[in-house]
């Protein structure tokens, strides 16, 4: 597509001369030799091409987002409970291994159960905080109407 633009750019005219009779010969041998037939042919192709490489890439790069995001949600849930039982809330010097467990197992469950209702109501939310940043939208517009 590129070598085509500047092909047009440089190469491709419409007309050779201001003088009638030069202006005449050209005219002739372009009608002749189908030179405007063949340029449109040749654009629509690369159009075509490339709207599909633009639709292509798009896709590709649609697909690793959602693997990336997958892959991010699911070291959340960890990193989050590793965070929570960081944070020193709970004494675990004196307990004993099926208590630590038991612990991290009830945060681990709670952190998975809150990370699925937000995936669940991912779309809901997006509108909910999309409505902050649009300045044309009331805190009681659609967005938070869709939450009730």
């Amino acid at each position: 597509m590129e070598s085509f633009l500047r092909f047009s750019h440089r190469y491709w005219f419409h007309q050779a001369s201001n003088q009638t009779q030069a202006s005449e010969t050209f005219s002739l041998l372009t009608s002749k030799l189908g030179t405007e037939r063949l340029y449109e042919d040749v654009r629509q192709a690369l159009g075509a091409m490339s709207a599909y490489l633009v639709s292509e890439s798009l896709r590709r790069q649609s697909r690793f987002f959602l693997q990336f995001t997958v892959v991010t949600i699911y070291c959340m849930v960890g990193a989050i409970t590793a965070t929570f039982l960081g944070m020193n809330v709970l004494d675990f010097a004196g307990a004993t291994h099926l208590e630590k467990i038991l612990a991290v197992a009830f945060v681990l469950i709670g952190v998975v159960l809150l990370t699925a209702y937000t995936v669940m109501n991912s779309r809901r939310l997006a509108g909910f905080i999309d409505s902050f940043s649009d300045e044309r939208l009331t805190l009681r517009g659609p967005a938070v109407e869709a939450l009730t």
